[in-house]
């Protein structure tokens, strides 16, 4: 493991945004300032870190592992389809179930 991985820094948020002032309280999600909780979903759910690592978490749940090398263009298209299919839980099991990785033919 990288030195300083997995440990806490309160010297961190200085190094990492130039101005930093501990006395000021700002949210910064993906490099976009937010302003509140419904900010921080906005900007999630416009990220597409947001829903490969949603989209990861189920398939690693389902199969017990993630995606292996010749699954990646399953996986890329299961998460691409959340937005399109409402962001529904259900059907991204039922378009994983439908995978090669799973066992579908």
């Amino acid at each position: 493991m990288p030195a300083g991985t997995g440990l806490y820094s309160e010297s961190r948020p200085a190094n990492e945004m130039p101005d930093w002032d501990p006395e000021v309280h700002r949210s910064v999600l993906f490099g976009e300032p937010v302003d509140d909780l419904l900010g921080w979903a906005a900007v999630a759910v416009e990220s597409d870190a947001f829903k490969r690592n949603l989209a990861q978490m189920l398939f690693e749940h389902a199969l017990g592992r993630g995606p292996g090398p010749g699954e990646h263009e399953e996986f890329d298209l299961l998460w691409q389809s959340l937005a399109t299919d409402g962001w529904s839980a259900n059907a991204l099991i039922h378009r994983l179930v439908d995978t090669e990785a799973f066992g579908a033919p």
